[in-house]
């Protein structure tokens, strides 16, 4: 300024620091430059609107969500990107009309935007208020699309496993952690009903719906369940509406979710009641057929014992006519005698072997396998064709050799019978070769003679029952079928190979039952 002072001319300037305001300008500016950062970084498209309708400020996502040109977005007019955008949505008059109802409210909200090209987008509406004031309104969008389609397939999942769930003929239920009841099959509800007089419903207790009798049971397999382990158990449930009571087998397992987390227990029950009735129908024809074995077994050994005794008085009486000096003639008809009576002897002999191997219990005991071949060998030095027999005996048994005895006796006894029976008179000499081997885990038998041999077209089937290789045949046609049977209920195995005219070869295996301890 210019001023007169005491009749001089004066000039005056005022000097105003405004460092402060500077630095409080940078300071703003500083903020806005933050503040638009944030904005452009978020996944959210931001518009803020003043209360005329001017664009306040908006950020990139924004303009990308919405496909809108930079030159709209500079117009920063909000009817104009208003009419802009109606055109990309399923529903525009709808959207419209909650644009305008909100413009004259003050209430937040939320809503979900459907485009004609297929995305989904979340609306959310908020007043912008400044010192308590509305002075405009914010609008943030964001692109929900894959995850509303992840969403609908997992609801789809759901429906679908829910009504999986409900359709299974088991009586399923899902429970919480606190045994609250998640989901439930049909069938659990119709057993609610049946049982309860009641239905079920999502949210009841589990253990208010069990019988207070069997509580403690339920409540113990449910808590083991909850810590991973599947148990189950079998259960007699009143059924009110016929008043009897059906039986059901329970299985309480663990219910993990993605993670391999414990969230509550899958109760799942089946209706046993014909399976209990089929048990208790198969335990009595169990306890008659026990019965029934029981008296068959006394009949076997009482009709055996009946006939065997008759035919060996027979048999001596014979010895006796024998020793009169009979006319040729007459001694030719007691050997037919003797023959025939001792085919009949050995027929029930057989069926005794049978019966006694089918019911009786393996009875293990130490083997000496050189004591009971030569008991064997002294049975049947009496036996017609028995002094033509040469027999060569091999044993290795380092080992003690534990099985049953009798078992093993009728076993070699029908071996050596055939190979009486069989052999072939027209070689100079009847060989039998009995080789054995024991070991730790089991004995090794070899059962060789040069008799008549057996065609090959017998060979599969002379282990059944009355089959007779030849026709000559002088057995019951039970021997071979009782060695089968006698080896399996000792858990061995048995093999034969020959050839027709030259030999049989028989080869066993049986396990060594060492006693444990």
């Amino acid at each position: 300024w210019k001023i007169e002072y005491e009749n001089q001319t004066c000039l005056i300037g005022v000097g105003i620091d405004i460092a402060h305001r500077k630095k409080a300008v940078d300071e703003l500016r500083e903020s806005e430059i933050y503040l638009r950062g944030i904005l452009d970084s978020t996944t959210d498209g931001i518009l803020a609107i003043d209360t005329n309708g001017k664009v306040i400020s908006s950020n990139n996502r924004f303009k990308e969500l919405w496909h809108i040109p930079e030159e709209l977005m500079a117009l920063k007019d909000d009817h104009a990107l208003l009419t802009y955008v109606l055109g990309q949505l399923v529903d525009p008059e709808e959207f419209l009309r909650k644009v305008e109802d909100l413009y004259r409210s003050d209430r937040t909200d939320f809503d979900i935007l459907q485009f004609k090209d297929g995305r989904i987008f979340e609306r959310q509406y908020n007043p912008l208020v400044l010192n308590k004031n509305k002075v405009g309104k914010v609008w943030s969008f964001r692109d929900a699309t894959e995850r509303k389609k992840i969403e609908k397939k997992l609801h789809d999942s759901e429906n679908k496993l829910r009504a999986f769930f409900r359709s299974t003929p088991d009586a399923s239920a899902l429970l919480g952690q606190h045994f609250e009841v998640l989901a439930f099959s049909n069938s659990a509800n119709e057993l609610a009903e049946n049982t309860y007089g009641k239905g079920l419903n999502e949210g009841d207790i589990f253990m208010d719906l069990v019988f207070p009798e069997v509580r403690p049971v339920i409540a113990k397999f449910l808590s083991k369940a909850l810590l991973g382990e599947t148990n189950q158990g079998e259960f007699p449930i009143p059924n009110i509406k016929t008043g009897r009571s059906i039986w059901w087998r329970s299985v309480f397992m663990p219910a993990y979710d993605g993670d391999g987390n414990i969230l509550g227990v899958v109760a799942n029950s089946t209706n046993i009641n014909e399976l209990k009735r089929g048990e208790i129908k198969l335990r009595k024809q169990f306890e008659e057929l026990q019965k029934t074995n029981q008296e068959l077994d006394r009949f076997v050994y009482s009709v055996s014992h009946d006939l065997r005794a008759p035919l060996a008085s027979v048999l001596g009486l014979i010895n006796v006519a024998e020793m009169e000096s009979p006319s040729p003639s007459f001694k030719n008809y007691l050997v037919l005698m003797r023959s025939s009576i001792n085919r009949l002897d050995g027929f029930i002999k057989d069926i005794l072997d049978y019966s006694r191997n089918s019911r009786m219990d393996v009875q293990l005991e130490r083997i000496n396998f050189h004591k009971l071949i030569g008991e064997i060998q002294n049975n049947f030095k009496l036996i017609n064709g028995a002094e033509r027999l040469k027999i060569d005996v091999v044993i290795e048994d380092a080992v003690i050799f534990y099985s049953d005895r009798k078992r093993i006796e009728i076993l070699l006894n029908n071996l050596l019978s055939n190979s009486i029976k069989y052999q072939d008179f027209q070689k100079e000499a009847s060989i039998v070769f009995i080789h054995i081997v024991v070991s730790a885990e089991k004995a090794w038998i070899k059962f060789s003679d040069n008799g008549i041999g057996i065609e090959k077209k017998h060979l599969d089937k002379i282990f059944d029952m009355f089959y007779r290789a030849s026709e000559n045949s002088k057995g019951s046609g039970l021997g071979l079928y009782i060695a089968k049977e006698t080896i399996a209920k000792l858990g061995g195995t048995l093999k034969v190979e020959s050839e027709f005219g030259l030999s049989t070869t028989f080869e066993m295996t049986m396990p060594n039952s060492i006693p444990k301890g």
